[in-house]
C-alpha cells in the first residue's frame, strides 16, 4: 500500500495501517477511503471519507458534518446572498418586463394612431392672470363761490 502523506504510519496487531498523529486507519488514496465506507454502508454503519488536514492521509469518520470544503462553500453562498449577489435573477426579471412593456406600449400606440402628430401646433399656455381695472372714482366738483 503506497501511503500519501505528511505524517509516520504504523501497523496494528490486526494489519491495519495506522497514523501515528491521530492514531486512525490510514487509507491510500480517496478510492480506497470512499470504497471503504462503501463497504461499512453495505453493514448500515454510515461513514465518510475525509482527509485529515494535520497528518494529510484519509480516514473515515462517522460524523455527519460537511467536510471544510463544502462548509467554506455553503458560507460563501450564504454572504453573497447577505450581499444581495443572490437577487441578480430577480433584478433581470424586472429589466424584462420593463422592456416587454415598453414594447407593448409602443405596439398599442402604433394600431391606435397615438404616435401621430397633431396637425394643429399646441398653444403655449399663458397664465390667467387676474387684471384690476381701476374704477374712476368720481372727484367732487369745486364749490361754486
Amino acid at each position: 500500500m503506497s501511503l500519501t502523506g505528511g505524517g509516520a504510519a504504523y501497523r496494528d496487531g490486526q494489519g491495519r495501517t495506522r497514523c501515528r498523529r491521530c492514531d486512525k486507519i490510514v487509507y491510500a488514496g480517496e478510492e480506497e477511503a470512499q470504497a471503504a465506507a462503501d463497504a461499512a454502508r453495505a453493514e448500515r454503519v454510515l461513514l465518510r471519507a475525509y482527509r485529515e488536514p494535520a497528518c494529510g492521509y484519509w480516514h473515515l469518520t462517522s460524523r455527519a458534518e460537511l467536510p471544510l470544503q463544502a462548509q467554506q462553500e455553503e458560507r460563501a453562498r450564504e454572504r453573497e446572498k447577505a450581499q444581495g449577489r443572490g437577487y441578480q435573477p430577480i433584478l433581470l426579471a424586472l429589466v424584462v418586463v420593463v422592456v416587454v412593456a415598453a414594447a407593448v406600449s409602443a405596439f398599442l400606440l402604433d394600431r391606435l394612431g397615438g404616435d401621430e402628430p397633431d396637425p394643429t401646433p399646441p398653444v403655449a399656455a399663458t397664465p390667467a392672470v387676474a387684471t384690476r381695472v381701476p374704477t374712476p372714482v368720481a372727484t367732487p366738483a369745486p364749490a361754486a363761490t
